[in-house]
């Protein structure tokens, strides 16, 4: 495993089968399988969309590596994504508080009654759903807000 310190936050993680570029609000991974993102990117089609464009077009004349490592640069990330450093907030949900999911999150048509907090690790907050069979999920808290 080696990792490529960034400015502002960004980093690469380099393993055998996969790199994956780490910012602030959510992860773009490129391997084998194809391309996946976490967090607010997740949610950002337009974005994640635009960065895999970018890295297909730009490996033809280098390896997936190189391309990845110039993403570390913040002006060659920001045209392709404007909101990789934003602000995030504190997750400070607490045990047994209603929430529901953001406007326009992917979770929301699925979802639309929210839940109750059972548990909060670092950046998830496990609810239990007031839909359907009443089961507990985890999601990222950057997803959630108090009904």
């Amino acid at each position: 495993m080696a990792i490529v310190k960034g400015k502002n936050g960004l980093s690469l993680n380099i393993q055998h089968d996969y790199i994956t570029l780490r910012t602030p609000n959510g992860n773009f991974t490129n391997s084998w399988g194809g391309a996946k993102a976490s967090g607010k990117l997740a949610m950002d089609n337009k974005a994640f969309n635009a960065i895999d464009k970018f890295i297909q077009i730009n490996s033809k004349n280098s390896n997936y590596k190189d391309v990845m490592v110039t993403l570390l640069d913040p002006k060659v990330i920001s045209p392709l994504w404007s909101g990789w450093n934003e602000e995030v907030k504190k997750n400070d949900f607490q045990i047994n508080d209603k929430v529901k999911f953001i406007p326009n999150c992917l979770f929301t048509k699925k979802y639309p009654n929210g839940g109750v907090v059972k548990k909060v690790s670092r950046k998830n907050v496990f609810i239990t759903l007031l839909d359907g069979k009443k089961e507990t999920i985890g999601f990222d808290f950057q997803f959630l807000t108090r009904k």
